[in-house]
């Protein structure tokens, strides 16, 4: 089972790593896949004057973004003023620093965070009236429309994200975060005799039935021959069966 995270022993760690090495096999296929997924469902492409993002359009234009964007614009909706779409990879809205005569008014995008009391009651019923009558198409012309092309492009930035995972995950040993990396590390700290959460068991304890032991007040000494439980030592696991615990003082 590979069902432990901090506490556990070389065989453990050896099943855990077999099973890594053999799935990394499997990772261009995954890449391929996904890419071809990405292709179909498609992104976004912007268009910048200087921070500001001025337009956007689906990439490619055949996708299925390109299509569900096409419809909206059929149905009288403008996606650039009507979605304000972003991706993962477009810098998000925030506020523009102020200073400590007024607090931030202004997002990255030049809209203005609006202030309490709007006093638009008279608008905003007038507005609403022009509204009730179309609600049925609003809803089902245009909002579902939205959705649809907003959960488009999440599923698009969320397969990106797995392929740069995985891209990241195949790396060689030097490659930082790389599964060959990480479990380098790991490797190191099984090594430091002072770091006793993982246990190097020399094949001995394959089920981890002795990991969760806990730590020894103090070391044994050599060839001690009474041992009053179960524990962690520097050197490995004690046992009150062990006729010749491991000795502190190799």
């Amino acid at each position: 089972m590979l069902d432990f995270l901090g506490t556990f022993n070389s065989s453990q760690l050896a099943r855990l790593k077999a099973y890594a090495l053999a799935q990394l096999q499997d990772i261009d296929a995954r890449i391929t896949h996904l890419s071809a997924e990405v292709a179909r469902i498609g992104t976004i492409t912007y268009a910048y004057d200087k921070a500001s993002v001025t337009g956007y359009m689906p990439n490619p234009g055949n996708s299925y973004i390109g299509k569900l964007f096409r419809v909206y614009e059929v149905m009288g909706g403008n996606p650039f003023y009507d979605l304000k779409l972003r991706s993962k990879n477009v810098q998000p809205l925030y506020l523009l620093r102020a200073d400590e005569t007024r607090s931030a008014q202004v997002r990255s995008d030049g809209t203005v965070v609006a202030g309490e009391g709007l006093a638009d009651a008279p608008s905003a019923i007038l507005v609403q009236k022009v509204r009730d009558w179309m609600h049925d198409g609003i809803v089902y012309k245009r909002e579902q429309l939205e959705r649809k092309i907003r959960r488009a492009l999440d599923y698009s930035d969320q397969l990106n994200d797995e392929i740069n995972q995985l891209q990241l995950m195949k790396g060689d040993v030097a490659t930082d975060g790389s599964v060959l990396n990480i479990l380098d590390q790991i490797q190191q700290l099984i090594t430091d005799r002072t770091y006793r959460a993982i246990a190097d068991d020399a094949g001995k304890d394959p089920d981890g039935t002795l990991t969760h032991a806990p730590y020894a007040g103090l070391e044994p000494g050599p060839k001690r021959t009474v041992i009053d439980g179960y524990y962690r030592t520097l050197d490995g696991y004690v046992t009150p069966n062990d006729t010749d615990a491991p000795s502190n003082n190799s």
